[in-house]
């Protein structure tokens, strides 16, 4: 490898390292120090936590200015401009408990989501489904459903007027309310 590949690589490696090492330290119950890239568990007291990602142990250095330590750490994703200053005052396992908070709501409103979005599909194809049924049957082709003992049986003329008025009615309630709803 050429020196200028090999210093590269070296620099590459060296500007990584930061980014590498855990985010957090605390001491357990035994007072062994513990290092992890995950938050310490909820057993762990706040004052035995003493690193975290918004605050290193620079960051609760005393600056020379005389204004109170700042961390660089950017706000958490999801957090609204009032949050990051209400967690300010937290602990760093609050902080978490807040965040698995916020996390889990806008979980379950992306499943609510979801679920509405999946019987909302279901719902058109289901219309889809009856609009065909109902132009086969209006054209007069022949159609037959099972019977009781299991076997093909072509609907007569009262059975195919009766499946059009139910087909019609159904997709008369359901099918109309389900394009307002998609519409709007």
């Amino acid at each position: 490898m050429r020196p200028r590949h090999l210093l590269l690589t070296f620099l590459v490696v060296l500007a990584a390292a930061p980014l590498a090492h855990a985010q957090y330290k605390w001491r357990d119950a035994n007072g062994r120090m513990v290092y992890s890239d995950m938050p310490p568990p909820a057993s762990v007291r706040p004052s035995d936590v003493l690193v975290t990602p918004a605050r290193s142990p620079l960051a609760n250095a005393p600056s020379g200015s005389g204004e109170p330590a700042r961390s660089n750490a950017p706000a958490a994703s999801g957090d609204a401009p009032g949050e990051s200053t209400k967690a300010a005052g937290l602990s760093a396992p609050d902080k978490e408990l807040e965040f698995r908070k916020r996390r889990q709501e806008r979980l379950e409103l992306e499943t609510k989501q979801l679920k509405a979005e999946s019987a909302a599909r279901t719902q058109q194809a289901q219309c889809a489904e009856a609009r065909n049924g109902l132009r086969s049957l209006e054209r007069g082709m022949p159609v037959s459903m099972v019977n009781e003992r299991g076997e093909p049986q072509l609907l007569d003329e009262s059975q195919r007027k009766h499946r059009i008025d139910a087909l019609r009615q159904s997709l008369q309630d359901s099918c109309r309310s389900a394009q307002g709803a998609s519409a709007s």
